[in-house]
C-alpha cells in the first residue's frame, strides 16, 4: 500500500518535463520502486522469528497479558513472536523508520510537484493544460489523504503505546476498524474527488437500471403478445 502511494506521487512528479529529478529510463524506475518494496516488506522478516509450537506461545502471551479476550480462547491465533525486547526494537525503532522512510519519498516527490508545478511553472504548456495538471494533482492530494487519515489511527495508537505503556483491546480493535475502514474510504475518495470516476460510476449504475427496465418491459411485452396470439388462434 506505501508502495503504492509512492507510485501515484512519482509518476505525477516524473510527468513533468521541467522536472530535473525525473528519471526517464524505465529500468531506473523499476529498479526504484521495486528496491522501496522491498525495502516496505523488510517487517515480514519478523515472520521468520515467530514460535514453532504455538500452544506455548499462547502460555507466554498469557504471562504478559494475564486477561485477554474470549477469542483468545475459542479461535485459533497466530503468535507472532513473544520476544519482548523484539517487539520494543519493532515498535521504537523498525515501525518509525519505516513510516520516516515511506513519508520521506512521498514529501519528496509531492515537494518537486508543487515546485515546478506552482510555483516555476512551464511557460511553454498552455494554460488550459497547466490548469489541468493543477486539478488533477489536488485531486490526487485528497484521493491519499482521506484514507490515510484513516490508517492514522494506528499511529495514534502506537503513540499512545509509547507514552502510557497500556496497549489496550479497545485500541486493538480501533487499529483493525482502522485498517478494514482503509479500502472502503479509498474508493469513496476516488470517487468523491474526481469527476470523471463519478460520471462514469453513474453512467454505469444508471445503464444498469435502463437496461433492468428494458428487460422487464420487453418480457412484459413478450408475455402479452404470446397471451393475445394464443387467444387469435384458438
Amino acid at each position: 500500500m506505501a508502495g503504492s502511494y509512492i507510485y501515484v506521487f512519482e509518476s505525477r512528479s516524473n510527468s513533468l518535463q521541467m522536472n530535473r529529478f525525473r528519471v526517464s529510463s524505465t529500468l531506473v524506475r523499476i529498479v526504484y520502486h521495486s528496491s522501496v518494496y522491498i525495502l516496505n516488506c523488510s517487517v515480514l522478516l519478523l515472520l521468520f522469528k515467530s514460535p514453532e509450537d504455538q500452544e506455548i506461545a499462547k502460555l507466554d502471551v498469557l504471562k504478559i497479558e494475564p486477561c485477554p479476550t474470549e477469542a483468545f480462547f475459542k479461535y485459533e491465533m497466530f503468535i507472532l513472536t513473544t520476544d519482548y525486547e523484539l517487539q520494543k526494537i519493532t515498535k521504537r525503532y523498525i515501525g518509525p523508520v519505516l513510516i520516516f522512510h515511506v513519508m520521506f519519498h512521498i514529501l519528496f516527490h509531492v515537494t518537486c510537484t508543487v515546485y515546478y508545478l506552482f510555483l516555476t511553472p512551464n511557460k511553454v504548456l498552455s494554460p488550459e493544460t497547466r490548469r489541468i495538471q493543477k486539478k488533477f494533482f489536488i485531486g490526487t492530494v485528497f484521493q491519499t489523504t482521506i484514507p490515510l487519515a484513516v490508517l492514522a489511527i494506528l499511529l495514534v495508537g502506537i503513540l499512545l503505546d509509547q507514552l502510557t505503556n497500556s496497549f489496550t483491546q479497545g485500541m486493538v480493535n480501533l487499529a483493525i476498524i482502522g485498517l478494514t475502514s482503509h479500502g472502503i474510504g479509498e474508493s469513496l475518495a476516488i470517487i468523491l474527488v474526481h469527476r470523471s470516476y463519478r460520471k462514469a460510476v453513474w453512467e454505469l449504475m444508471t445503464r444498469k437500471k435502463i437496461e433492468s427496465l428494458f428487460l422487464k418491459t420487453f418480457c412484459i411485452s413478450n408475455k402479452l403478445f404470446s397471451e393475445v396470439n394464443f387467444s387469435v388462434k384458438t
